[in-house]
């Protein structure tokens, strides 16, 4: 262990390393967690993919010798400065807890496009909508490539490209390849092929097994020399053994998915597949492993062994000079392989491509069209005043008291309510910014996140109540609502109208609060109180001239540009991103990638977003538009 512990110390000095944590078990495994920055190189990946500059990396090794390096992956897409993504789960670094003996791999797998750490940046303007709709810094491992089987009635099997090897083509430009099995050993460390003469004129993809026998890179480095084009490495049991007896729980296996007893460890490598515990419905791989729970009566306990996507890595530079792509399926990717295309006793084949992705997505126009209409329908509301002067009688004053009407029997009523209006002068304006600098501030030091939802829900009941709400009900209801009263408990007498609007809307912001970490719909919630609360602040305001005006936004620029941009330079961070994107799942990543509905793997951000999904986009990610941050 000593030993290893001065390979790793010399390995991450080489690199700009930061902090170094050891850890031992009892496999004598060193897992080394350190801060660092590598050398970006491409990725597979639909947009560009590159390591990022001050990446959290795992790597350890176990006593096979196996090296897993897992990385942060950025995908950068699209134009501009502004970015922003939205995942309600997120990797920063996983790892295997007995090392993946399965290669230089990116242990931190999944199965959907979903989680990922946020990089949210605002654009210099205030009080109006801030626009944060290109998409970026994604972590997670997501299969973006893709396998498609001929002869099999177009079915297809997703995979996870490696962070070496040359970016997968477009579907335009697809690899067709033939696929094949080496000979004798599967695991492809030192791969023995028959080739037929027909099938290396085009190519072939050499698919072999995971195993803690030799690194992913190996594997890639052998596939290439026997003259593979492409090399597919499909997960196994053997790998999630790792030359133990048993395996662990959470990390390897679930046994609320699938669970049951076994009375011999022979079939240990075959995942007992004709168990009850591998036909169970939640058990989604199929295979179960031992968990080293025994009975008596009973035998030994099998659970549902987990079957998660990887990032194959290598921190070995060299990787880079891997001329075949490489991917990752799972056992299950691979089931569908073996019925379609390897249990054929012809030479069937394959098209590898990327997955296809918009080169522009429909939802950043729409949240771009929120946006706008938002404060255009403030500016028009703004003048509502304005409006109802203009269009009410003339009234003829007497005396200082209203003139009537001949057979009216009343005096003309000259307007209905006047709306609250704040005339910002020069104080304002220095005050506005001192207070919004306080509370960044506030809110970057303390963990205010419950309070600063909960007045959210009070400030959404009221300001949908008063923009959306009351124009609805009086348009359902008419006038007559507004002069019906009503008693309420502890409250007292109230208009229809007041009670119908704030009922609704505090049902509406309650709804929210309950369902936000849990409902796919709960953007839409949030985006109606997002834009409401948008149209009364700015249906309020009133620039009492415009140098008040030029001041104000002058000093909003610069506000949003330091508390972006220079901040870090005196709070070791954002201050703005880090309040936008909250705090951070605490639990391991690798079990928040299992578990993402965990408490500890629950991410508290602030409600100060417009949230929109990316349409057609299997990524499922959000576009981004900030509104009370600013």
């Amino acid at each position: 262990e000593g030993a290893l512990v001065s390979g790793w110390r010399e390995f991450l000095d080489n690199h700009r390393g930061g902090r170094q944590i050891f850890l031992f078990d009892g496999l004598s495994t060193v897992r080394t967690m350190a801060t660092m920055a590598m050398a970006p190189h491409a990725a597979p990946a639909t947009a560009a993919r590159e390591v990022s500059g001050s990446a959290a990396a795992c790597v350890h090794e176990d006593g096979s010798g196996e090296l897993q390096l897992q990385q942060e992956i950025t995908t950068t897409t699209g134009t501009g400065t502004g970015t922003g993504t939205r995942r309600r789960r997120r990797m920063a670094c996983g790892h295997d807890d007995h090392g993946d003996a399965g290669g230089g791999s990116g242990g931190s797998r999944r199965r959907a496009a979903d989680g990922g750490r946020r990089r949210l940046l605002a654009t210099p303007c205030s009080i109006a909508l801030t626009l944060l709709s290109l998409p970026g810094g994604v972590v997670a491992v997501t299969p973006t490539g893709e396998l498609g089987l001929h002869h099999s009635g177009g079915t297809k099997v997703y995979a996870a490209p490696a962070a070496f090897g040359p970016t997968l083509p477009e579907q335009t430009e697809k690899l067709r390849l033939t696929l094949l099995k080496p000979t004798g050993l599967q695991d492809g460390c030192d791969p023995k092929v028959n080739v037929p003469t027909e099938v290396a004129a085009d190519g072939f993809a050499l698919i072999v097994e995971r195993s803690p026998n030799c690194t992913f890179e190996a594997r890639a480095w052998a596939a290439e020399a026997v003259g593979a084009s492409a090399m597919v490495v499909r997960n196994s049991i053997e790998g999630i053994y790792q030359n133990r007896t048993y395996t662990t729980d959470q990390t390897d296996y679930e046994c609320d998915n699938g669970q049951s007893w076994t009375s011999s460890t022979n079939d240990k490598f075959e995942g007992y597949t004709h168990t009850s515990c591998a036909k169970d419905d939640g058990c989604e791989s199929g295979r179960c492993v031992l968990t080293g729970d025994t009975d008596t009566s009973k035998g030994y306990k099998i659970c549902c062994a987990w079957d998660m996507y990887m990032t194959m890595a290598s921190a070995d530079d060299s990787a880079a000079e891997i001329t075949i792509p490489s991917l990752f399926v799972t056992m299950t990717d691979y089931d569908a392989l073996l019925d379609h295309t390897l249990s054929s006793t012809e030479h069937r084949t394959i098209s590898v491509y990327d997955r296809w992705r918009p080169w522009m997505n429909l939802s950043s126009l729409l949240i771009w069209a929120m946006g706008v209409a938002t404060v255009a329908y403030a500016s028009w509301r703004s003048v509502d005043d304005l409006r109802r002067k203009m269009s009410r009688p003339v009234a003829a004053f007497s005396g200082g008291v209203p003139a009537s009407k001949e057979g009216s029997g009343g005096p003309v009523v000259l307007d209905e309510e006047e709306a609250p209006a704040l005339e910002l002068t020069l104080a304002h304006a220095f005050g506005f910014i001192v207070v919004a600098s306080s509370v960044l501030l506030i809110l970057f030091y303390i963990d205010l996140y419950l309070f600063v939802t909960i007045m959210f829900c009070v400030s959404a009941a009221s300001s949908t109540g008063q923009v959306l709400l009351r124009p609805f009900f009086m348009w359902l209801c008419g006038q007559r609502s507004r002069q019906e009263l009503i008693e309420l408990p502890w409250i007292g007498s109230v208009s229809t109208l007041d009670g119908l609007c704030t009922g609704t809307g505090v049902f509406l912001s309650v709804t929210w609060f309950l369902v936000r970490e849990t409902a796919d719909w709960a953007f839409v919630l949030q985006d109606l109180f997002g834009m409401c609360l948008c149209v009364l602040f700015l249906s309020v305001i009133r620039f009492s001239n415009m140098k008040v005006a030029a001041l104000l936004l002058s000093m909003a620029f610069l506000y949003d540009i330091f508390f972006v941009f220079i901040s870090p330079y005196f709070f070791s961070e954002s201050v703005m991103v880090k309040v936008a994107t909250g705090n951070q799942p605490t639990a391991d990543p690798d079990y928040c990638e299992k578990y993402p509905t965990d408490s500890d793997c629950q991410s508290t951000e602030l409600p100060m977003l417009l949230l929109l999904p990316r349409i057609d986009d299997y990524t499922g990610e959000y576009y981004l538009l900030t509104h009370l941050l600013n």
